[in-house]
């Protein structure tokens, strides 16, 4: 181990030469500019220092002792003072030394003692620099703004996007409340530092203000800071612009509601014109048939507008079910009326069953739900189905009663892709359909969660099948 001891009196030189290894490597320096030169020119592993020295005397040592750190900041200093000025070798420790001894109050087994623990204390004081430094870095580079707060909501840290989020630079904001910028509700209850709310606060969307003036929309999350033991010692707070997103969602939110109105007037119109053709003698069984196709389509038309308006509805949280007990099974009949030119033309059949018996014709399967959106419900489902099935497989329809309510189970061949298993409910979710909106399942399973319910997945490569299971409460 190489030292470097600092010590102008060959006395108490000799005293501490003689306390250290054998093994030891041990340059002296007796004054204040030949330590400099050592310490620029040489490598050591650990300084013991004198506090007084020809050009550098005891009172002037603590102002020069910053010039010696800055020269070997990665090695451990122990500095040793005379009796009586414990109080500096205090101070010492607030420039950057490891440990003081008094002259004349420590053996070789307390200065081997020391320099261990220096070693030790000195590696735990890097390693704690290193990660604030890594920590500093990642803050830096994180594309989220991010601040810190101690208990008494006063800002500690603040990273560079929070200076572009908010025209704020760190300067100006650390020391100062973090109501500084924040507006409603946060300027009344911190949803850090408040007991009653629930941590982590995550995606919380509020508003600040930013030094420009200029309101913005953010997406926070929160969190307290605790020490070793537990104890609340402050917060951490991370948020997001999301002003252009907000202000996107309502221009759009506002264009489909007036497409969705001025959609409205020339369907009726055209399924007026349809059954003003009804009345019109001499047609054909094929014009008859035409007619009632367009005023069909009219009336599909019709309902999924009425469907986007209530799917609104549901995303929103404002829409009430209106329910009604209703025969389930003749409503999958009926619609699967609508999908015959297709069923006939992948020659596919469809077995309808109750407690997986056939059922009769005229079996009924009532249930209490909300007769429209259930409607738009099976309909996407069965359409999905339908679709899906390769040509000559049969479609099995079940329905049946438990504890939890009404059960409806689809299933069809052809297992779903492995591409869209875990998003088959997501919005806009779809692969493979040329002409796919990703809106079907999506808007299903909406609906079934309206009325209380909800739908699930369930594919078996094993026999190439995927089936939907429909779950509704009792009424």
């Amino acid at each position: 181990m190489r030292f470097l001891v600092i010590e102008d009196d060959a006395t108490n030189f000799a005293l501490l030469k003689g306390m250290l290894p054998n093994t030891a490597q041990i340059t002296h320096a007796e004054t204040f500019a030949e330590t400099k030169r050592l310490l620029a020119t040489e490598e050591f592993d650990i300084v013991l220092s004198d506090m007084g020295l020809p050009d550098c005397p005891f009172e002037l040592f603590h102002a020069k002792f910053p010039e010696i750190r800055k020269l070997c900041p990665t090695i451990p200093i122990i500095v040793i003072t005379g009796s009586g000025s414990e109080s500096a070798g205090v101070e010492t420790l607030k420039l950057g030394a490891q440990d003081y001894l008094m002259k004349g109050e420590f053996g070789k087994k307390q200065l081997l003692r020391a320099i261990r623990y220096a070693f030790e204390r000195k590696h735990a004081e890097e390693s704690l620099r290193e990660a604030k430094a890594w920590s500093e870095l990642v803050l830096g580079l994180v594309p989220s703004a991010v601040f810190t707060v101690n208990t008494e909501q006063t800002i500690t840290s603040w990273n560079r996007e929070a200076e572009v989020l908010t025209g704020y630079s760190a300067a100006e904001v650390i020391g100062q409340k973090c109501y500084k910028f924040v507006l409603h509700p946060c300027t009344e209850r911190c949803g850090i530092m408040c007991s009653d709310v629930a941590k982590p606060v995550k995606n919380k969307e509020c508003q600040i203000r930013r030094k420009d003036g200029e309101l913005r929309y953010i997406s926070k999350n929160a969190d307290l800071l605790r020490n070793a033991k537990g104890e609340v010692v402050g917060g951490v707070e991370s948020f997001e612009d999301i002003t252009d997103r907000k202000h996107a969602e309502e221009s759009r939110e506002e264009i489909e509601r007036i497409i969705r109105h001025d959609l409205k007037a020339p369907i009726i119109g055209v399924k007026g014109m349809a059954e003003l053709l009804k009345d019109i003698p001499n047609l054909s069984s094929e014009q008859l048939e035409c007619v009632k196709l367009l005023d069909e389509s009219g009336d599909h038309m019709l309902d999924m507008i009425n469907m986007s308006l209530i799917l609104y509805k549901i995303e929103q949280g404002v829409y009430t079910p209106t329910t009604q007990r209703v025969d389930l099974v003749s409503k999958v009949k009926h619609l699967l009326a609508d999908h015959r030119r297709l069923l006939t033309y992948k020659r596919t059949p469809v077995r309808i069953t109750v407690d997986n018996q056939d059922a009769s014709e005229t079996e009924l399967f009532t249930a209490v739900v909300d007769p429209f959106i259930c409607r738009i419900m099976l309909s996407n489902l069965l359409t999905n189905a339908v679709e899906a099935s390769p040509p000559g497989k049969t479609i099995k329809i079940d329905f049946s009663r438990n504890a939890g309510g009404v059960r409806i189970v689809i299933e069809n061949a052809g297992a779903a892709p492995t591409q869209i298993r875990g998003h088959f409910f997501e919005k806009y979710a779809t692969f493979g359909k040329n002409n796919g909106t990703g809106l079907g399942t999506y808007s299903a399973r909406l609906s079934a969660k309206a009325q209380g319910g909800d739908i699930a997945l369930s594919v078996s490569d094993a026999t190439d099948t995927t089936t939907l299971t429909i779950t509704l409460p009792h009424a």
